[in-house]
């Protein structure tokens, strides 16, 4: 029997990209850290809170804006009018996001196989 000679690998392309400001995940002690552990739940949770009263206060103003259109007719010709600002701004905000999005994580190329 010949012997089977090593087959040449492929190269491997870049290692995957992280979000920049985090590691890798660190190995921790078989005990976990109930002091961290407590001040990390009590984060997310207020960090939940925040969001939860953000959202309700966003929609009671949302309700509200509504009522004074109907209510008065001035504010109903003003509101046309100012529908298209209103979008422009959205839309711009959604648009950033976007753009940064893509910046962050930039396509990757396809990378080509050299022998």
């Amino acid at each position: 029997m010949a012997a089977l000679a090593p087959q040449p690998r492929a190269p491997r392309g870049p290692a995957p990209r992280r979000p920049a400001g985090r590691r890798p995940a660190q190995s921790r002690p078989a005990q976990s850290r109930p002091a961290a552990d407590r001040t990390r739940r009590r984060r997310v949770q207020h960090v939940r809170r925040l969001r939860r009263d953000l959202l309700e206060d966003v929609g009671l103003g949302l309700v509200l804006t509504l009522v004074a259109l109907i209510l008065s007719a001035g504010l109903g010709m003003l509101a046309i009018l100012e529908l298209p600002v209103l979008a422009a701004v959205a839309g711009s905000f959604v648009a950033e996001r976007v753009i940064r999005r893509r910046r962050a994580y930039p396509p990757r190329r396809a990378g080509r196989l050299r022998m």
